[in-house]
This record gives structure tokens, C-alpha cells and sequence, in this order.
């Protein structure tokens, strides 16, 4: 449903008017062709002007190890008149039965009806600020079933980033464990999935168990500062993955320097994060008028945070490998950044 606004915020992107427009220095340095260059130029195939059918760019080498990741890896809704006649035969219906009760109605109850859908979504963004206990408990049933949509068209991206996910494993946020399904087959010893969200444990041990995981497993509900200043556990770590994480934290800074600290020499940060869509004049618009609304109903995500510069300047620029990609799950967090950084 939401694929219309992605198209209609991808139109609207900075690299998508590069590729479609040639730039000065490249009209000043056209030459006449041959006949044996047209015929040879003409034969190779004419770069895609979709970013999400590109091939995938050349391997990149980082911390010895060979990564490929791109834009192609994420795997886009189909539009409706390509997800086949059951598909398109059941959204007609259902515009029937909304144009059926409408006209039955009238037009009166009918407007009555599209108003209150924006009262609701303020109503409830109301009722999870004056009771964040009750929102808690709501939030680990919705958002997970929102996670998994994602994690699905993210899965040959993280797949191929957390490849080299080894030792010991600290999962930030980590939800119903949707990570695990990538640790399974690595070296790893022991995984710690931390989540503050008591009411998603019970479904998060369940995931432990239905993965038949191969190493030791643990949950916990406190912050990553308590990791470092009560367990002390710093330097203990040889992976931590941030999963959408860093759009909730208080302080980011903060959040980045502790994960740091929990770190072994060489150990490394896997992140996945939605950030603030610079190129977008739409989507950050968008970002930035709603932010205060997202919070509330997506327990106290922001949408609108530039996080990848915080992330080097914790590491060191040399020290961090990063991939954008864009994802048209929920087009007002469709930017991503995903990468690895390493401590040293």
C-alpha cells in the first residue's frame, strides 16, 4: 500500500536526477564517434536508471575480509499489478466495499469517517505518551510483526554483513531475536541478546529454541551502560550488532562509546540503521514534521537522526566500512546504513 509514496519519494532523490541528467564536464567531453566505436558501444548494455536493478558494485576489502554489498541485495514489494490476479482481484474488492459503504452511508458520514482516521493515529500517539507501560506491553506485539517485514527485505544484506560474526555476540536491542537465524553456522561461543522490553522475552526465547542453536544463549533486560559499569564487561566482546537501535537510544554519543568500550581490541560493530534521508527533499521533510508522532507509536524510535557520522567519529573514519541502501518497506525510514566498524 505504501508502494505509490516510495516511488513518489524516490523521484525526488538527489542521485536519481544525476543519473538521469549528464553533468557539464560530461557534454564538454563528448567527441564525435567512429563507425567501429558506435558499433562497439552500441553492443554493451545501457546502465539501469532504477539504483535497485544496478549490478552489485566490486568487493570491498575491509579488516580482511572481502564484502559485496549493494543496493540490488534488497528485495523491493512487487507493485500490485505484478503480484498477480489474486492479489489485484482482492484490493478491487476491497475499493468496492469502501465505495459500496460510502455510498450507502452518504457523503456526510463518509467524511466524518476519513477524519477520524488521523484522530486515531493521534489518539494513539496520545495514549502511548500518558501510559508508556501500556505502550510497552502493545509495542512487543506490533513492532516485531513490523521487524520481520523488514529483516525481509534486508535479509541477503545482513546476510552477507554478519558473515564474519564470531565469539562472543552482543545483540543491542535485539526484540524476538530476529538476528539469530544469521548467527547459526559461525564460530561463535556465547550470544547475549539484550532486550529492555521484558514483555518481547518470552518470544524471544522461544526463537532461541526453535533455532536449535549450536552455542550458548542468554537474554537480558538492561542498558548497555549497566554492561559496562555494573557487570563489567568491558572489553569482552568480539561482536555487537546494532539493529535498528541508534533511533532510540537517549544519547547516541553515549550509546557508541559504551559499545565501544564492551569491544575487545579488534572486535567488531555490525549496524543496520534508518537515518535521516539527506537526499530526499520529500522524505526529509516528511521525517522531520513526524518525528515527535513516530515516537510515540513506535516507542521512542526517532526517524529523523543523522547516525552514521557519530559512528566514524567514535571509530575513526579509517575504521569504519559503510553501504547505503534503501528500503520500501515504510517509506518514511527507507534510508539505511549498514556497515561494520572496527575497533583498533
Amino acid at each position: 500500500m505504501f508502494d505509490w509514496f516510495a516511488r513518489w519519494c524516490e523521484a525526488g532523490t538527489k542521485e536519481g536526477q544525476k543519473r538521469q541528467m549528464p553533468s557539464k564536464n560530461d557534454t564538454q567531453q563528448q567527441r564525435p564517434l567512429s563507425s567501429s566505436s558506435l558499433s562497439s558501444s552500441s553492443s554493451s548494455p545501457l546502465p539501469p536508471r532504477k539504483p535497485w536493478q544496478a549490478p552489485l558494485p566490486d568487493p570491498r576489502t575491509f579488516d580482511n575480509e572481502t564484502f559485496r554489498l549493494g543496493y540490488s541485495l534488497v528485495k523491493r514489494s512487487k507493485p500490485l499489478l505484478k503480484r498477480g490476479p489474486a492479489a489485484i482481484a482482492s484490493r478491487l474488492a476491497a475499493a468496492v466495499m469502501v465505495g459500496a459503504g460510502a455510498w450507502h452511508v452518504g457523503p456526510l458520514t463518509s467524511l466524518q469517517v476519513c477524519c477520524s482516521i488521523p484522530a486515531l493515529a493521534i489518539g494513539f500517539a496520545a495514549h502511548n505518551e500518558m501510559f508508556p507501560e501500556r505502550a510497552h506491553k502493545l509495542s512487543a506485539k506490533y513492532i516485531p510483526w513490523a521487524m520481520k517485514g523488514l529483516d525481509k527485505a534486508l535479509s541477503e544484506v545482513r546476510m552477507e554483513l554478519l558473515k564474519g560474526l564470531r565469539g562472543k555476540v552482543l545483540d543491542v536491542g535485539c526484540a524476538t531475536g530476529l538476528y539469530l537465524k544469521y548467527a547459526k553456522g559461525k564460530h561463535i561461543d556465547e550470544y547475549v541478546a539484550l532486550e529492555p522490553n521484558v514483555h518481547m522475552h518470552d518470544a524471544l526465547r522461544r526463537r532461541a529454541v526453535d533455532e536449535d542453536l549450536a552455542f550458548a544463549f542468554r537474554t537480558t533486560d538492561k542498558y548497555i551502560q549497566d554492561l559496562v559499569h555494573e557487570d563489567g564487561e568491558s572489553g569482552t566482546y568480539d561482536s555487537i550488532i546494532l539493529g535498528n537501535v541508534l533511533c532510540e537510544v537517549p544519547d547516541i554519543d553515549q550509546a557508541l562509546t559504551e559499545a565501544k568500550r564492551l569491544l575487545k581490541p579488534g572486535g567488531r560493530l555490525y549496524y543496520s540503521e534508518h537515518v535521516l534521508d539527506d537526499d530526499n527533499a520529500v522524505r526529509r521533510f516528511m521525517q522531520k514534521k513526524l518525528v515527535a508522532w513516530w515516537r510515540a507509536v513506535s516507542d521512542g524510535c526517532h526517524c529523523d537522526r543523522r547516525t552514521l557520522p557519530k559512528i566514524i567519529n567514535t571509530f575513526g573514519n579509517d575504521n569504519v566500512a559503510n553501504w547505503t541502501v534503501y528500503v520500501n518497506t515504510f517509506p518514511l525510514i527507507a534510508r539505511f546504513e549498514v556497515g561494520v566498524a572496527v575497533k583498533r
